[in-house]
């Protein structure tokens, strides 16, 4: 890694460290994730995210995910994925399914992305899931629990439960999220429904 990647790397960690200890000593955590998300990248506009340029890492996780996800998967699904980013996963599984609900915090992300015609993008506050998103057979969502401020996330899983169809399906892959003091590593968890609400 070139000095100057290392360089980045640091400003951009104690940037986000900065905006995480904004979240965590706030009292209006609503507001303030869109606020955040949108503030680092105004100050990042060589992210990848804002240049829509997706690193190859980015491209593998997605089929790596999509292998996971396609055996629960059939033209009458109606899918979402919470905290889509660039849309990488939700787009490839939009030509197995009915439709596709992207749910994140910011447009950036997706500003340059061709939808098709069974996909939408639904802006969010980081913890509820907006009131038009039911009827959803399989909520998806990778990495973003772990981001949640913990007095949030009870409210993300009530509104989870909300959106699903009774018969519905829940996956979260988390990299490591402690829950009611249980360490889940890389683990990928099923629900009928959320268990913890």
């Amino acid at each position: 890694m070139d000095k100057k990647t290392q360089e980045q790397l640091r400003e951009a960690y104690l940037f986000k460290k900065r905006l995480a200890d904004k979240l965590k000593t706030s009292t209006d955590r609503k507001s303030l994730y869109q606020e955040v998300y949108e503030e680092y990248y105004n100050n990042f506009p060589d992210h990848p995210f804002v240049e829509n340029t997706l690193p190859a890492e980015v491209s593998e996780s997605a089929s790596s995910q999509m292998r996971v996800l396609k055996k629960f998967l059939n033209k009458e699904t109606d899918f979402a994925e919470l905290g889509s980013g660039t849309g990488a996963v939700s787009l490839q599984v939009a030509q197995y399914v009915n439709s596709v609900t992207l749910i994140d915090i910011s447009d950036i992300p997706t500003k340059n992305k061709d939808f098709p015609d069974n996909a939408r993008l639904i802006i969010s506050n980081g913890i509820n899931i907006p009131d038009d998103v039911k009827n959803i057979d399989l909520m998806y969502s990778s990495q973003l629990m772990e981001h949640l401020h913990e007095d949030d996330a009870k409210e993300q899983l009530t509104d989870i439960w909300r959106s699903l169809k009774k018969k519905a399906e829940n996956i979260f892959a988390l990299h490591r999220i402690d829950i009611r003091g249980l360490a889940i590593s890389l683990e990928v968890l099923m629900m009928k429904r959320p268990a913890f609400i």
